[in-house]
């Protein structure tokens, strides 16, 4: 029974260690997969959150009424914001003005003045 006795104990030391080490790798599994699943569920939410904010801003806004060109004293859009500074009389701002839809024209006069 002498013989017998180093060996058992290295055999409990063995199976106390593989033991310990079984454990500490599947915490080690759970807590990679619960970092993959909340990575996962971030990811979906921003995606979601970018798209419903992208179909709004789409369908709520015409991109023409978005940044109106400034008109030259012609009465036609122009392509550089110097001819923004052309003064306009006020008789000859309301004709102008009458051309576009009262939101266009409230827009234009509210950045333009």
């Amino acid at each position: 029974m002498d013989d017998a006795t180093p060996i058992l104990i290295i055999v409990v030391v063995v199976v106390v260690i593989v033991e310990v080490v079984v454990v500490f790798a599947a915490a080690a599994v759970v807590v990679v997969v619960v970092v993959v699943v909340v990575v996962v569920v971030v990811v979906v939410v921003v995606v979601v959150v970018v798209v419903v904010e992208v179909v709004v801003f789409t369908f709520s806004h015409s991109f023409s009424d978005l940044c109106p060109a400034p008109l030259t004293s012609t009465g036609h859009a122009s392509d550089t914001p110097e001819s923004s500074s052309v003064h306009y009389s006020p008789r000859a701002r309301v004709r102008e003005m009458s051309k576009f839809p009262r939101t266009t024209r409230l827009r234009h006069i509210r950045f333009h003045r």
